[in-house]
């Protein structure tokens, strides 16, 4: 029951990304703790949609797992964008991803006015401030418990 343990660190990471946006970051200005808010909120994502295909392998839904994340969030949304849109996190969804992707690829961030800016590799700058980060944050809660739900209910 490997799904279980996924879901259990999809948890764990949504709790600490929880905390750091809700208790740390507001007390510490710092663009370091964005950037780990992000990380943290990235790995929660990913192992809560590779959770359920875990669960759907199990049960012989699918045959195998993809073992690169962009793959994973592919399926996932081939899988279950449906729901995703129901709850209307799939825009947010799809657009964390992409800024995970950028700032992963990315050799320059910086912190000015209380928004982290990540610049790009075509030198295209990416604001992020806490709201936008808390509204990231309120999607991933809102996966889990989607994903929690359907590996319960089953």
């Amino acid at each position: 029951m490997e799904h279980l343990n996924i879901l259990e660190r999809a948890r764990s990471e949504m709790k600490i990304a929880d905390h750091m946006m809700y208790v740390t970051v507001p007390l510490l200005s710092e663009k370091m703790l964005m950037s780990s808010v992000i990380e943290h909120m990235y790995k929660a994502m990913v192992n809560s949609m590779l959770a359920l295909l875990e669960y759907e392998r199990y049960y012989k839904k699918i045959f195998s797992l993809p073992s690169d994340d962009k793959l994973v969030v592919d399926l996932f949304f081939e899988r279950h964008g449906d729901e995703l849109e129901k709850a209307q996190i799939a825009k947010d969804l799809k657009e964390f991803f992409g800024l995970y992707q950028t700032m992963k690829k990315s050799q320059i961030e910086l912190k000015k006015d209380n928004e982290l800016v990540i610049i790009s590799d075509t030198f295209e700058s990416i604001r992020i401030d806490e709201a936008k980060l808390k509204s990231y944050c309120e999607a991933m809660k809102k996966l889990l418990k989607i994903v929690e739900g359907e590996i319960v209910a089953r």
